[in-house]
């Protein structure tokens, strides 16, 4: 089989006299394993905390969702062999985030100020 995993991915921005349009169209591409793993996951503010992927062996695509309604998080890759992240991303109320993970990367996220339900899924590779 092929193209398994089909992405639809537009954006518009038009903020007074600034426009501007993204539609690259559907991008499809194959999966090797039919699995997934990931939950919602509560993030708190003490420390950075390992998102839990579930049992998938090869990460794939991945797929970041805050469910909260006021507050942020931030989230990257774990640093080194450290218990601390390497902060590259930042998700506010509602948004979402979906990219390719390489295979290894332990990700970790943080909320600002309260804790945040955020809904993890990646996809096998």
């Amino acid at each position: 089989m092929s193209d398994e995993i089909k992405l639809n991915i537009n954006a518009v921005v038009e903020n007074d006299n600034f426009k501007w349009d993204f539609r690259p169209g559907q991008l499809k591409v194959d999966q090797s394993t039919a699995r997934r793993g990931g939950h919602a996951q509560t993030i708190g503010i003490a420390a950075d905390e390992v998102l839990d992927i579930g049992d998938v062996s090869t990460e794939g695509y991945c797929f970041l969702r805050n469910l909260d309604d006021t507050n942020y998080i931030t989230w990257g890759p774990q640093n080194g062999t450290t218990s601390d992240m390497e902060p590259c991303g930042k998700l506010k109320a509602g948004e979402i985030a979906v990219f390719r993970i390489e295979p290894g990367t332990v990700l970790m996220a943080m909320s600002d100020t309260a804790a945040v339900d955020l809904d993890v899924t990646v996809l096998e590779d």
